[in-house]
């Protein structure tokens, strides 16, 4: 009997442990200009007064030549998220002056790629930080298709320009740091960082983030920023990293290397039961702490953030705590019935 216990519970525990259910994502579509850059960022480091002569590649993916044109517009901080994004330049953005096209006009041969180069005469009078985006389009109006290597449609290659001078300025401060919910039902569980950037240059803040359980030991290391990506001066960026390192796992159903959706174009998921990681069943509450660096010049300034958040599989627990009272029933009702033949045995024998 306790054997036959035992085995229902378990057999119990893993069918809860499979139970499958959906969350709600988005899908993306692309459009009709196909080009690729190289590089996808431009970085200089510049003095005052010095004049430098630069370029990248671009290839035309199409199976027909096409005529473009490269334009420089500015690159500024949203106002409301503080990503960088292109804007056109106004009266007193001198800056984009500095810049000239040997050919701002040009014929893109198909499935070839061409040297596109530029000048950028910094006057005496330049400090720190300057940025641009140099824009490549057909020549027709278009609408901002995206930002960097290879993008369907118009790019747009951010160009990050820094005059060493004195009185330079770099400090950072983490504005929030936080999961997606205090309390996840399974992995991954989604992390966010806010850097805002209070200097007067642009920094690349980088790090992990060092999970703990309850015993404080450590249990998880995610990377966070590892490209790199920048913060412009006076804004703010949002950097993630995923925690799906478990025994339950959510994913997304995928059909012909595509994310599955539902009628109403919502991702279809379902859970991921990882047989190899099975002492890795999260459950219980867990410590995140952020650590991040960024050059100021001189030596790497540090960022440090806290969280904390639970992991509660309260699906398969529920399920569980049902399937125990169910059986708890049944082996009291076959107890309750084997004790009276018994008794009814006993009574017989007497």
């Amino acid at each position: 009997m306790k054997k036959i216990f035992i085995a229902s519970i378990t057999l119990l525990t893993l069918l809860a442990a499979i139970v499958i259910f959906s969350i709600k994502t988005n899908a993306q579509s692309a459009g009709g200009l196909d080009i690729t850059v190289s590089p996808p960022v431009i970085e200089l480091n510049v003095k005052p007064g010095d004049k430098i002569k630069e370029k990248f590649r671009i290839r035309n993916n199409l199976s027909q030549s096409v005529n473009l044109s490269v334009s420089t517009l500015k690159l500024v901080a949203n106002s409301t998220n503080g990503e960088p994004v292109p804007a056109n330049p106004g009266p007193d953005d001198e800056f984009i002056s500095w810049v000239t096209f040997d050919s701002p006009n040009f014929n893109a041969l198909p499935k070839e790629w061409i040297d596109v180069s530029f000048t950028i005469e910094i006057p005496q009078s330049a400090a720190f930080g300057y940025y641009y985006v140099f824009r490549i389009a057909e020549k027709s109006d278009q609408q901002f298709k995206g930002v960097g290597a290879e993008v369907k449609g118009e790019i747009l290659i951010p160009t990050l320009l820094n005059v060493k001078k004195e009185g330079v300025k770099t400090e950072a401060q983490v504005l929030e740091f936080k999961t997606n919910s205090f309390i996840s039902e399974y992995l991954p569980v989604e992390f966010t960082a806010r850097i805002a950037n209070k200097g007067n240059v642009h920094i690349r803040p980088r790090g992990n983030i060092f999970i703990r359980g309850t015993n404080q030991k450590e249990i998880g290391i995610l990377e966070i920023n590892p490209t790199q990506i920048s913060v412009l001066p006076d804004g703010t960026r949002s950097f993630s990293a995923s925690w799906n390192d478990g025994f339950l796992v959510k994913e997304p159903v995928m059909e012909d290397n595509k994310v599955k959706v539902d009628a109403k174009g919502n991702p279809i998921t379902h859970i991921v039961v990882n047989w190899n990681k099975f002492t890795s069943f999260r459950f219980g509450p867990y410590t995140a702490s952020l650590l991040m660096v960024f050059d100021d010049g001189k030596r790497d300034v540090t960022l440090e953030g806290s969280t904390k958040f639970w992991i509660i599989p309260y699906g398969p627990l529920i399920l569980i705590g049902i399937s125990l009272i169910a059986l708890f029933i049944i082996v009291k009702f076959v107890l309750k019935g084997y004790i009276r033949r018994e008794l009814k045995r006993q009574k017989n024998l007497r």
